[in-house]
């Protein structure tokens, strides 16, 4: 009897030793306010910061979970699996009890088992955003140095441990949130999930991943992700799979910055179309200066004394550049702030020449795409135009190319529904037929689609009601771009 007693005691006095001082436990309700997600952030009941110290890891697996008897299976099956053979590390997230009762046997199962993560959020099914914001600002803060992968599960999930430790040791892309794919569908309005259109007027989910299994790499947990939640500009949801894989994952979306000077010419019809083809993410690209002296006379001159380097690096011409967003964080930034060399006043030379040599950056010429003193030919193949002239002479050219490349190509209205139609029949047909699927270049094929619905979209709208839509934040996250015909 003496013996349960000094045990009790002990287990409350280390409730009361790990609980903090903030709470969110009265966070509970279907939309969230921006102080329950800044009370989210310090939530910390039982913390594991030593997890990801010691050593480095592919993977980190976060169990979500609210049911002792599931972790206990999970302990029991896949996850003792993983962690006994292969040394990957497991923790589940857990929220306060409901029962204060119940915090008790929590601590108890932590002092036997060493793997609980607890916040102090209410343990609820409406406080799902709330506890997986907390999950990953705390594998931001204590393991995203350390481990290239988040694995983030619920307590019902089996994971077939060979597929698993296969697919850890395959190309991964880390540009990518991944898991199960939801297409885009209407907010649920009624029962259980659903939300009134005053408490969320948004008709429409993005498409999302299903928050049964996702791996999102660090980078874009700690990049990305966590301050496009702390800066949403849409009413934080409670399904955290729709909210964070969902709005979220479009709202940080953005995968590249184009950086082009005053006196540069879009040709929009290519920029779009290289937009949403394959790019590679791996460089910057622009016009590919090789290495040159240095100037020492004139305007753009620099003198032996404050810039003693004879030779700028490989570089790419100012005039308009793409750089990964990835790239800028990561590395571009970091070189900047470390340089070892005086910082020059010509930011093409400096940045895209001497700092993405320092950064180990690949800079790519962008083929095909830049055209100089244009004529009306050049403006049918070139995305970027380059006329340095004077500014009529630019507004020429752009009337030019408004006037000459888009309004003179007249179709027929029957011809674009029949154009329309054979694109809309082909993508039909390729979702549909899995020999057709596995055989044939589909990406490109819909690029195809997309090129034909562009070039002739604006001579035939006036006279018809389809319209085409692009959504790039969905390409930037999936990796396919997605092509939806809306017939109004």
């Amino acid at each position: 009897m003496i013996k349960a007693f000094i045990v009790f005691s002990l287990l409350c006095f280390i409730n009361a030793r790990f609980t903090t001082n903030s709470t969110c436990k009265n966070c509970i309700g279907k939309i969230h306010s921006k102080q329950d997600l800044q009370l989210a952030r310090h939530s910390l009941i039982i913390d594991k910061n030593q997890s990801c110290q010691n050593q480095r890891y592919t993977f980190f697996i976060i169990v979500k979970s609210g049911s002792f008897e599931k972790r206990s299976f999970t302990r029991s099956t896949w996850a003792k699996e993983i962690s006994e053979h292969f040394k990957i590390p497991i923790l589940y997230a857990i929220g306060y009890p409901k029962d204060p009762h119940f915090q008790k046997y929590i601590i108890a199962e932590d002092l036997k088992y060493h793997d609980l993560l607890q916040f102090n959020i209410l343990e609820d099914y409406y406080n799902l955003t709330l506890k997986t914001t907390s999950v990953l600002l705390w594998y931001d803060r204590y393991c995203s140095k350390n481990s290239q992968f988040l694995l983030y599960v619920d307590d019902d999930v089996l994971i077939h441990v060979d597929k698993l430790i296969v697919y850890m040791h395959r190309t991964v892309n880390s540009d990518s949130i991944q898991g199960w794919f939801e297409k885009s569908v209407h907010i649920q309005r009624e029962g259980m999930g659903g939300v009134s259109v005053d408490d969320f007027p948004i008709d429409f989910v993005p498409d999302y991943l299903w928050g049964a299994a996702v791996v999102y790499p660090s980078h874009i947990i700690s990049n990305r992700l966590i301050s496009a939640i702390f800066n949403s500009t849409v009413p934080i949801f409670f399904r955290d799979d729709v909210f964070i894989n969902g709005f979220m994952a479009q709202q940080a979306g953005s995968e590249y910055l184009l950086y082009v000077d005053d006196d540069v010419l879009i040709h929009v019809d290519k920029l779009i179309i290289y937009m949403h083809r394959t790019v590679n993410n791996d460089s910057i690209q622009g016009w590919f200066e090789n290495a040159v002296h240095i100037q020492r006379e004139g305007m753009g001159g620099v003198s032996v004394d404050d810039f003693p380097i004879d030779f700028a690096p490989d570089y790419l011409w100012g005039a308009t550049v793409v750089y990964p967003s990835h790239i800028i964080s990561n590395r571009l930034i970091s070189a900047i702030f470390n340089s070892t060399v005086p910082i020059f006043f010509r930011d093409d030379v400096f940045i895209n020449g001497f700092m993405a040599q320092q950064a180990g950056i690949k800079r790519e010429h962008m083929k095909g795409i830049f055209c100089f003193d244009p004529t009306q030919d050049d403006l049918n193949s070139k995305m970027i135009l380059i006329n340095f002239k004077n500014e009529e002479a630019r507004e020429n050219t752009w009337n030019c190319y408004k006037n000459g490349v888009r309004s003179n190509k007249k179709l027929p209205l029957f011809l674009c529904k029949v154009m329309c139609g054979m694109c809309l029949f082909i993508i039909i047909f390729g979702y549909c037929c899995k020999y057709f699927m596995e055989t044939v270049d589909f990406d490109h094929l819909k690029l195809v689609c997309y090129q034909c619905f562009y070039k002739y979209h604006y001579p035939c709208k006036q006279n018809t009601n389809l319209m085409i839509l692009m959504n790039g934040q969905q390409y930037s996250r999936n990796g396919i771009q997605q092509l939806f015909l809306t017939f109004q």
